[in-house]
């Protein structure tokens, strides 16, 4: 009994390399509080970055 295998060997995967929307809403949390604290306030930024990145995302009318 002979089996042949054949597969090939993917060397890079193909992702989408640009920062999540958490990423670039931390980011901007951090610049208008001065740092990561976690805080209530902190988490309130954040959480209107988010939302205001996710709004500009979902409905962004330039893209194509």
């Amino acid at each position: 009994m002979n089996i042949d295998y054949e597969y090939a060997v993917q060397d890079e995967l193909p992702l989408d390399h640009e920062d999540s929307l958490d990423h670039w809403a931390a980011l901007l949390a951090d610049q208008e509080v001065g740092e990561r604290t976690y805080d209530a306030d902190w988490q309130r930024h954040y959480e209107n970055f988010w939302m205001s990145l996710d709004a500009g995302y979902n409905y962004d009318i330039l893209r194509p």
